[in-house]
């Protein structure tokens, strides 16, 4: 697909600095906001861990291949340490390499003449009208001239309930307002958000004057007044930024955010070090885009799901970059149940493992031939990560109650002390480093979160093997928000024991506490099948005692990945188990004459300072800096 540029376009405005000015951080800075740590500290930390894993993994591959005693149990631990740690390499890099340019200033536009013209893209299928409307009345009453921006409602579920209500609201008092829709939805991808978009782009702008600028709002989300303003002087300072990507904040996240639905990994580590790094982040709802520079690249990629995904490869392609602003500029909405919760983020995976059509010829792949085998091997590697991820905590148990070796401690070049010390290294290393990441998000996105949704990675895996075989997935073509999806109900129907138990078992319930009591049942297993010399007076005796147990259960890595499967097992166990409450939206907001939605200053307060205990749920952090430090006296002592 490819499209022209329309010759008609606002001409671009020429901005000095005195339209510009710049707001103070919201919050102090802290010491992990420190120069010195953010440069230098943490990179350096973060380089070691990187490489101590490399040599680390190299080393424990030699040794077993060495070894007069190998079995293929030791392979399947090694590929089960690999798999698990390697996750961890893309943060590490990033982290490593990351350069030592501040993040973006907080700026505002000042003035009410001669500003630029935006259009709001509100793209909808299905969503509550009244969840519709609210947005929609948020983006009409946003502090900037109604002369110079229109809200155009993108009605893809073809309501004629919605097109009324939006009809009374522009006679009334917007009539900077409109509603377009594509007609009923046929059974084909074209009609997905990246399509909707383009239409809007490519069709009903070009019926008339085409703005400079554009920005999207996802049905659910409620910008605040000053989002032109926030992210317009962005754009304006840099002529090759296509993208002022902004933030997702959500009102409704209850009590200590259980299911990570904030995805605090991808919005405090993972966006941030890829912009510091130099690429590009362009998150569709709330961000603001250079109508010219996306009409350059054909508009939205229709090949994924994740639209925005992919755009944040095609833009540095064309030469253009993005902005990641760091202002609070939207209040989105999270599914209010574990099964809304597993279908989002099911969508959203399906997108990344979408990557891999990227090779394919068709009339939705728009993607430059340069950047297309790329694209393929990232979609691999994400799909590699999560086969790895699930044999990875689906072998642990089966290693434990073998009571098989584990780990080699003969080596015609490596034993086990060289062996048992670079795993001590690495595990304090890398349990330095996310900590200190956990401190530089604000304490916001816990160690080890890139893991956060590995308690249903088998469920992912088998939703992945049905769509690219072409199994019949209903709820893929709904958005998540959509009242018609019937995933995103928070009330489900538990009428018989039968109904309950597919619940259970669709949402990874029943899954996740079966392999729970598997692993830990393994792990006790283990410990008292441990073999214990009786001669324990004698240190040769009890040098080869505890030789026996690290290259059992007792090796700190095989330890680490217990830690780390018991706690993603117990996500949804706990989330059923507490029923956490979920703000709803008319505590959340507060209401106009006109029914216009603002935050309340406690959400937005909540939302600024929300935060996770430094030591971890419990203080359990303390233990494993107990655990690591015996473990490492242990090993010294060999």
């Amino acid at each position: 697909m490819s499209h022209e540029a329309p010759d008609q376009r606002e001409p671009q405005m020429a901005f000095d600095d005195r339209d510009i000015y710049e707001l103070p951080p919201e919050i102090p800075p802290q010491w992990f906001s420190n120069q010195i740590f953010v440069d230098h500290v943490h990179p350096a930390i973060a380089k070691a861990a990187l490489w101590c894993h490399y040599i680390y993994c190299t080393v424990r591959f030699i040794s077993i291949l060495t070894s007069s005693e190998w079995t293929g149990w030791m392979w399947l631990m090694l590929f089960a340490e690999w798999a698990v740690g390697v996750q961890a390499n893309a943060c590490l890099s990033m982290t490593a390499k990351a350069s030592t340019r501040r993040i973006q200033p907080r700026l505002r536009l000042r003035g009410e003449e001669n500003l630029p013209r935006v259009d709001v893209l509100v793209p909808c299928c299905g969503e509550p009208i009244e969840v519709i409307l609210d947005t929609v009345r948020a983006a009409c009453t946003m502090d900037y001239p109604s002369s110079r921006y229109r809200v155009l409602v993108l009605d893809d579920g073809d309501s004629g309930a919605l097109c009324r209500a939006i009809a009374q609201l522009r006679s009334q008092w917007a009539p900077h307002l409109q509603y377009h829709t594509r007609g009923k939805k046929p059974a084909q991808r074209g009609f997905g958000k990246a399509a909707n978009l383009n239409h809007a782009l490519f069709t009903v702008q070009e019926t008339i004057s085409p703005p400079e600028f554009f920005t999207i709002l996802d049905a659910d989300c409620i910008p605040s007044t000053d989002l032109l303003r926030a992210t317009l002087p962005h754009l304006l300072r840099d002529p090759q930024a296509a993208v002022a990507t902004t933030r997702q904040y959500y009102y409704n996240l209850p009590m200590g955010d259980p299911l990570h639905q904030a995805a605090d990994y991808l919005q405090s580590v993972f966006f941030p070090l890829h912009a510091l790094c130099g690429g590009s982040v362009a998150s569709t709802t709330g961000s603001l885009y250079r109508r010219l520079s996306i009409s350059q690249l054909g508009g939205f990629p229709t090949i994924s799901y994740d639209e925005d995904l992919v755009l944040s490869y095609l833009l540095p392609t064309y030469g253009y970059r993005s902005i990641v602003v760091p202002d609070i500029l939207q209040f989105c909405r999270v599914p209010t149940s574990l099964a809304g919760h597993i279908a989002q983020r099911k969508r959203w995976y399906l997108g990344f493992a979408q990557q891999t059509m990227a090779l394919q010829s068709s009339p939705d792949n728009m993607i430059p031939q340069s950047l297309r085998r790329r694209l393929f091997w990232q979609g691999m590697c994400f799909v590699a990560s999560l086969v790895g991820r699930a044999v990875s905590f689906a072998l642990l148990p089966c290693l434990l109650a073998s009571g098989q070796q584990l780990v080699p401690t003969t080596s015609a070049l490596i034993g086990l002390r060289v062996q048992s010390r670079l795993a001590i290294i690495y595990l304090v290393l890398i349990w330095l480093h996310e900590w200190l990441q956990f401190a530089r998000s604000g304490f916001r996105a816990a160690p080890f979160s890139y893991l956060e949704d590995s308690w249903f990675t088998g469920a992912q895996l088998l939703y992945l093997f049905q769509f690219f075989l072409g199994g019949t997935l209903a709820q893929h073509a709904l958005v998540t928000g959509s009242s018609k999806n019937p995933l995103n109900r928070s009330k489900a129907r538990l009428s018989s024991p039968w109904n309950c138990i597919r619940y259970l078992w669709e949402t990874s319930v029943l899954y996740n506490v079966i392999l729970l009591l598997v692993t830990v049942a393994a792990m006790v297993y283990a410990i008292s099948m441990s073999p214990i010399d009786e001669n324990q007076g004698d240190d040769h005796n009890l040098v080869n005692s505890v030789t026996s147990l690290l290259s059992r259960w007792a090796w700190p890595p095989i330890c680490h990945l217990w830690y780390l499967s018991v706690v993603n097992c117990c996500v949804p166990i706990v989330y059923l188990s507490v029923r956490p409450a979920y703000p709803d939206r008319i505590t959340s907001f507060r209401r106009t004459s006109a029914d216009v939605p603002s935050p309340s200053p406690e959400m937005y307060k909540s939302l600024l300072h929300r935060f996770r205990c430094p030591l971890g749920c419990g203080y359990h952090f303390l233990l494993v800096l107990v655990g690591l430090a015996v473990a490492s006296l242990t090993v010294l002592a060999l």
